[in-house]
């Protein structure tokens, strides 16, 4: 849409927006008026704003579950007395169950993004 494409791009592009025959018809200025319409009719925002969504619904968890993986990565490189082992044990519960529910969004991502 900013008519940085070279001559292959143009081509495909042209293909997409006018035909298989209409291509060869399609100037530059063609293409740049159909872009945005071709664009807002692939769905891609409508994707985009979905999983943007979803990412933001569950931004503290994702965020949570990265800390406990460095929690737990950092505590494996010390050696360690009885109490930061307990420690230790309920951050691997924490990261488990997190990681649990991960795994449940990104089904839930997939799934948005095959509709």
């Amino acid at each position: 849409m900013n008519g940085t494409a070279d001559e292959e791009q143009r081509e495909v592009f042209a293909k997409l927006a006018f035909g298989q025959f209409g291509y060869q018809h399609a100037t530059d200025e063609m293409c740049q008026q159909a872009a945005p319409k071709l664009f807002s009719s692939s769905g891609i925002p409508a994707v985009e704003e979905r999983i943007l969504a979803f990412l933001y619904t569950h931004a503290g968890r994702l965020q949570m579950l990265a800390a406990l993986d460095d929690i737990n990565r950092h505590l494996g490189q010390v050696s360690m007395p009885a109490g930061l082992s307990v420690v230790r044990n309920t951050v691997l519960a924490s990261k488990a169950a997190l990681a649990r529910d991960h795994g449940e969004l990104l089904q839930k991502v997939t799934e948005m993004a095959s509709q």
